[in-house]
């Protein structure tokens, strides 16, 4: 893949040196561990220069971000199976279950029976009546693995302004609780992942407890009035938006970000969509089989998890937060170049990819001197700006 040939081009690029603290190998500019979250001996805010806009190469040198923690936890994760001794708890996330991907959908349902697999299902409800597709979700929901959530009524955006969020999750309740009168619907995961301050205060009114999003929103917490915020914090794939097609990461790579989630969350939530199953719209095995072996990785290591029995969130030192944050917006960054490569650009998606690229710089700056919340600011900015490069492509 892409972002493991630029690490690897990386790591010859920058002479290696060690963490002081637990001994991992580091580039020789290094300002932080991606192990252990050790500072490492920096310039001084005067003296260190400033970081011009340049291209991700570049700004990386002295950074390496997610790519040497995620081989070093990828190693740890190795050991034999352990799950009785775990105290690992993996929750996965299943988007966009309705008619329109019931022919991708039903092998994952079928699939997740077969293997006791607890998943929170996002349902659109008001475009599933499927008697099959509906059956099978009965059936996970009675053996008490499936999560009924919702997602929309139609896979609307529940932030744009004038949108009557309390009524859709309203009518989308009464839809799912119709269908599958023995779930407990206590949780909303939001169509494109977009949320805001009204959306949980809208789930809250209408009497849920749980609202999943994505880290762009925030980081996993715990609202006083009982509101809980669990993000999705590890993607299987993502998507060329000119093309239609989506693209799965390898195993390797979605192993290592379940690790990093670990140490930073203390939990992993992992993100599924049934398009990825697919190959000119029709069911495709072999990228199924991808999903098959993570699940059963998974199970054998982990305790696998409902959204809604992610009661409890245990952060991770902040500079480690700070490096996933800062590791997936240079993967969105990587993938923006990958598509920009595919694709004719345009000046727009241009303007976008190079604003990316600025973000992110003053990202690793703000990192640099310890200003950890400008810079996840910055990086939060820098995976917006990217993936929108993507969107404003051509064919």
């Amino acid at each position: 893949m892409a972002r493991e040939r630029f690490a690897h081009a990386l790591m010859e690029a920058t002479s290696l040196k060690v963490c002081k603290s637990c001994g991992s190998e580091l580039g020789d500019l290094a300002l932080f561990c991606h192990v252990c979250g050790a500072s490492q001996k920096q310039a001084s805010p005067k003296s260190l220069p400033k970081m011009p806009i340049v291209s991700i190469a570049l700004l990386m040198i002295g950074l390496i971000v997610g790519f040497g923690v995620g081989s070093a936890l990828y190693v740890a994760f190795q050991r034999p199976a352990t799950k009785a001794a775990s105290t690992e708890q993996i929750a996965f996330r299943f988007d966009d279950v309705g008619d329109p991907y019931r022919d991708s959908i039903m092998p994952f349902l079928r699939f997740a029976l077969d293997r006791n697999m607890k998943v929170a299902l996002a349902i659109i409800a008001g475009d599933i009546s499927n008697q099959d597709l509906v059956n099978l979700i009965e059936a996970g929901v009675k053996k008490g693995i499936f999560e009924v959530a919702i997602h929309g009524w139609h896979h609307e955006d529940l932030t744009i302004p004038g949108t009557d969020v309390t009524f859709i999750i309203q009518m989308s309740i009464n839809r799912l609780q119709s269908l599958f009168p023995g779930a407990s619907i206590s949780t909303l995961i939001t169509p494109y992942q977009a949320v805001s301050d009204d959306v949980l205060n809208a789930a809250h009114i209408k009497g849920l407890t749980y609202v999943s999003g994505d880290l762009d929103y925030g980081e996993p917490f715990d609202r006083s009035d009982g509101m809980k915020y669990r993000p999705a914090t590890v993607g299987t794939a993502w998507i060329d938006y000119p093309a239609g097609a989506w693209h799965e990461f390898d195993l390797p790579s979605i192993k290592a970000d379940i690790a990093f989630s670990f140490q930073a969350y203390g939990h992993a939530m992992v993100l599924f969509h049934p398009q990825q199953f697919q190959t000119t719209r029709s069911f495709d095995q072999t990228k199924f089989d991808l999903v098959r072996d993570l699940v059963m990785w998974a199970q054998t290591r982990m305790t696998t998890m409902r959204i809604d029995e992610l009661s409890t969130v245990n952060l991770g030192p902040k500079e480690l937060r700070v490096n996933l944050l800062a590791n997936s917006a240079l993967q969105t960054i990587i993938l923006a170049k990958k598509a920009a490569n595919l694709h004719t650009q345009t000046n727009q998606s241009t303007w976008e990819l190079a604003k990316a690229e600025d973000e992110f710089n003053k990202g690793i700056q703000y990192q640099a001197f310890g200003q950890h919340d400008e810079a996840i600011a910055h990086y939060r900015s820098a995976a917006k700006h990217a993936d929108m490069s993507m969107q404003l492509l051509r064919l």
